[in-house]
């Protein structure tokens, strides 16, 4: 049995704490688990199982209730007689029903709901696997004829007898309709949504065609009825529109103003449009086409180049091949276009220009965009390239330089961003990154360690170097000591001096450059926004202004932020991470020691393995935990599980408190004072009791102890009364009239629970058919005697 747990009826078992098996041959083996009925099982944390036979053994919180049901997944919910939930957070109610994807529904008789978010409903309905977000709304339809519904129609929907959504999101409702196409729908009877998108309404559609409405099929299609007349320009329009249209044109054919046509197989459409050139086409007023296979499509439009293309109004193609798109563009030299010729210009909208004629292959795109030079491009309202092979890209921007690039001009820059990273090295042109312009700042950070080493290395040698001018100067003086034959020992001598000098000369000014390197390090420290110092491992990073971090792999990111150590991460406008490694995250929060995490506003987390989560907690100790705005665990092991709680310790731990019983502590307390109760876990709380109010309870305990007591007594006193009148009573029952006599005299004894009776009786007969009779009894219980009297009459 588990703690407070209860098991009633026959062969049950409720083996988690808390837990509740009624019933027969019931198991409840999770804390909270309830298991009632017959062979039921919950054997996870808070499940329920009710009924015959169910199983409820998800990890927590899974109900079975009915009749041979089954849920296995934590949140899983089974209803009715044979249905399985699998997935999390799913549900099967009715008959025979599976529900295995996660937050999945099957409702009704065999349906089976195997994808994610997807609900089966009705008979046999189905979502697959891949069914996200599906939904199946089955009835029956015998595709098969045989009348039989049973298996293996029921288990097998590719038969298409019920309904199922296998793409995703795809929705089935009806009988015998499957939409197997991602995002596809299938309404009605027989209906089949197989292209993603597609929809098919009513018997035998098929929808087969990806983002399309069917109503029908190839052999069988249908019809549309009842359609209002179309309003927008992507509503249905009816017949009753469509015949409009057809009078319309009909009326228009006669109506058509002609052009010229001047050129063979040439088209002219428009008042005033001239079609010179051969195989081309004006269409507009006053357009005009006079080049071969020319077209110009807008009023005063212009193709007088070889293949040109003008369209819109004024549009002027004047160049061969050349294209002018947009009102009043207009080209001057030889176009590129979409068949590949190999020289040419392209504008696109109001006024854009292609200036100079002999500006080859230029591209013009945007109002009052120029490209006047070779190979130039602008793109943009107003954007101007004017040398050879120069790109102006972004309204305004100005490209005069031959080859560049320009996104802005002299008083508009742009930023250029999602930039990828380009390569480095001596024969690379790519652009950089400003993380890699980042990565080049923290090498030169690195070197300032270096150049202090060199520093300290040019002392050195500046020491080195006296030393050996001392020494030369030692050599020198016993040159001139030993006369003519140590000449030669004095010009090595002075020559070693010579070379002390000069070694000391380029030593002290190494040393100075050194310093001056160091001195610029220094500057240079000193006025950064954030400090970087590492270690072994990967570089440290300090992102923030006045950041700092220091250890590899430490990172400080946002304000004022510190990490220090191995692997610390410190994130958070003044938060703080120093040891081996933390993780503080939130305005202010601090981590400090070993593997401890403080995450939110002000939280703290100090010692090993301690974790503050939420703003103002704080964590203390060895395995610490506070959860929950305000938490506070203090302590190895101590938990503190919700907003504002205090846990001091673990339940290991023992408490002292040694000031609690001083003079002063007492004198500290106002007002009323309560008891302080705790429940098992070590919750506290107070009763609303005034203790004051206990002190006069003493008196009152001893009045009433007196009153038991007295009570006690004449209960005592009572019993032995009673006791003896019984012995009485028993003594002056025994009272006998023998046969033939006229006078009897009787004497008897009795017993009673430690009390002795005794009596004395006469008895006479005073006619044949009348006896008087008296007796007195008594017992050894003082004050006891009595006495009686009676006459009895025979016939």
């Amino acid at each position: 049995m588990g703690e407070g747990a209860v098991a009633v009826g026959v062969s049950n078992t409720a083996s988690g704490q808390r837990a509740i098996a009624v019933g027969t041959a019931n198991l409840a083996d999770g804390s909270n688990g309830v298991a009632m009925g017959a062979a039921n099982e919950a054997l996870g944390q808070t499940n329920v199982a009710m009924g015959m036979q169910n199983v409820a053994d998800g990890a927590a919180v899974s109900v079975a209730a009915g009749i041979g049901n089954h849920s296995s997944a934590t949140g899983s919910t089974a209803l009715g007689i044979a249905n399985t939930a699998s997935g999390i957070v799913s549900s099967a109610f009715g008959y025979g029903n599976g529900a295995s994807g996660t937050f999945s529904h099957a409702i009704g008789t065999y349906s089976t709901a195997l994808g994610d978010y997807s609900t089966a409903l009705g008979l046999n309905a189905a979502t697959g696997v891949s069914a996200a977000g599906g939904l199946a709304l089955a009835g029956w339809y015998d595709r098969n004829g045989d009348g039989n519904f049973l298996s293996p129609d029921y288990l097998n929907v590719d038969t298409d007898e019920t309904a199922a959504a296998m793409g995703i999101s795809a929705v089935a409702v009806g009988s015998g309709v499957r939409a197997s196409g991602d995002y596809s729908s299938a309404f009605g009877v027989n209906a089949i949504a197989i292209a993603t998108g597609s929809t098919a309404i009513g018997f035998g559609a098929v929808g087969d065609v990806a983002g399309a409405l069917s109503v029908g099929s190839i052999d069988a299609p249908g019809r549309i009825v009842h359609v209002a007349a179309g309003q927008s320009g992507t509503d249905a329009v009816n017949l009753g529109q469509l015949d409009a249209v057809s009078q319309r044109v009909s009326q228009l054919e006669t109506s058509i103003p002609s052009g010229v046509v001047a050129g063979l197989g040439t088209l002219a459409l428009g008042n005033g449009s001239n079609a010179s050139g051969d195989t081309s086409l004006a269409m507009g007023g006053n357009a005009s086409s006079q080049g071969t296979q020319a077209v110009a499509i807008g009023a005063s439009s212009a193709a007088s180049g070889e293949q040109a293309l003008a369209l819109g109004g004024k549009a002027d193609a004047a160049g061969k091949t050349s294209i002018a798109i947009g009102s009043g563009a207009r080209t001057g030299g030889r176009s590129f276009d979409i068949l590949s010729i190999p020289t040419g210009s392209i504008l696109f909208a109001a006024a854009a220009a292609v200036e100079d004629e002999s500006a080859n292959d230029a591209i013009a795109i945007g109002t009052d965009a120029s490209a006047s030079a070779d190979d130039a491009i602008a793109i943009g309202k107003g954007a101007s390239a004017s040398a050879a092979g120069a790109i102006a890209f972004g309204a305004g921007s100005l490209a005069d330089t031959a080859n560049t690039l320009s996104v802005g001009n002299a008083s508009q820059t742009r930023v250029i961003t999602r930039v990828g990273a380009g390569a480095i090295d001596e024969n690379s042109s790519d652009a950089v990154t400003g993380a890699q312009l980042y990565d080049t700042n923290q090498a030169v950070a690195g070197l300032e360690g270096r150049v202090a080493t060199l520093e300290d290395q040019a002392g050195a040698a500046v020491q080195s170097s006296v030393a050996a001018t001392s020494a030369a100067r030692d050599a020198a003086q016993s040159a001139n000591l030993a006369a003519a034959g140590a000449t030669t020992a004095a010009a090595d001598a002075v020559n070693a001096a010579a070379g002390a000098r000069t070694a000391t000369v380029e030593a002290t000014a190494a040393a100075e450059d050194a310093r001056s390197a160091a001195q610029e390090a220094r500057v240079s420290l000193a006025r950064t926004e954030h400090i970087a110092i590492s270690g072994e491992g990967d570089a440290p990073v300090a992102s923030g202004p006045n950041a700092v971090a220091i250890g590899g792999g430490a990172q400080a990111t946002d304000g004022n932020a510190v990490s220090i150590g191995f692997g610390n991460i410190a994130s958070g406008n003044g938060a703080v991470a120093i040891g081996d490694p933390n993780v503080a995250t939130g305005t202010g929060a601090v981590a400090i020691g070993e593997d401890n995490v403080a995450t939110g506003i002000g939280a703290i987390a100090l010692g090993n393995a301690n974790q503050a989560y939420g703003a103002g907690a704080v964590a203390l100790g060895n395995g610490a935990s506070a959860t929950g705005d305000g938490a506070v665990a203090i302590g190895p092991d101590a938990v503190a599980g919700r907003a504002n709680q205090v846990a001091l310790g673990s339940a290991r731990s023992t408490y002292k408190l040694a000031g609690i019983a001083s003079d002063a502590s007492r004198a500290a307390q106002q007002g009323a004072v309560s008891l302080v109760t705790s429940d098992i876990a070590g919750n506290l709380a107070t009763l609303d009791l005034d203790v004051n109010a206990l002190q006069n309870l003493g008196n009152r305990l001893d009045a009433i102890e007196s009153g038991v007591n007295a009570i006690g007594s004449a209960l005592n006193r009572a019993t032995r009364r009673a006791d003896g009148g019984i012995a009485t009573a028993m003594a002056l029952g025994g009272t006998v009239m023998p046969a033939d006599v006229d006078f009897a005299l009787s004497f008897n004894l009795a017993t009673f629970r430690g009390q002795q009776g005794f009596s004395g009786s006469l008895v006479a007969r005073i006619s044949e058919r009348v006896w008087v009779s008296s007796g007195i009894a008594g017992s050894t219980v003082g004050g006891s005697t009595g006495a009686r009297a009676g006459i009895t009459f025979g016939w």
